[in-house]
């Protein structure tokens, strides 16, 4: 999932499915040590458009745990609501709504389940 010209999180896969990861990014300037804590957070600038970017690199199956830590929460919507607001990217026209919209409808059934 992207906002403008940033990804703010993509999964990746090896071999099985336990090996599948994904890279959470955030605001830096929001995320606090304590929800740092124990997490494979590495700040970088690799982004023109937002400079001041931390990475998290998050097991498969836990980026709810990583977002329940409220400055990682605010830190990642932050950034996405940032973004958001400089219009769309000329990337767009390659965006697919209806894989979201899947991705989150079925998102939402197992979180019900």
């Amino acid at each position: 999932m992207n906002a403008h010209n940033v990804e703010l999180y993509y999964l990746m896969q090896f071999s099985t499915p336990s090996e599948m990861f994904g890279i959470l990014n955030v605001d830096s300037r929001i995320i606090n040590r304590t929800d740092r804590r124990e997490l494979m957070a590495e700040r970088h600038s690799l982004y023109r458009s937002y400079p001041d970017c931390t990475a998290i690199t998050v097991a498969g199956g836990e980026i709810a745990e990583v977002l329940s830590r409220p400055s990682v929460l605010a830190a990642a919507r932050s950034m996405a609501l940032g973004l958001m607001r400089r219009g769309p990217s000329n990337f767009a026209k390659f965006h697919s709504d209806d894989l979201l919209d899947r991705v989150l409808v079925s998102r939402s059934e197992d979180a019900t389940a």
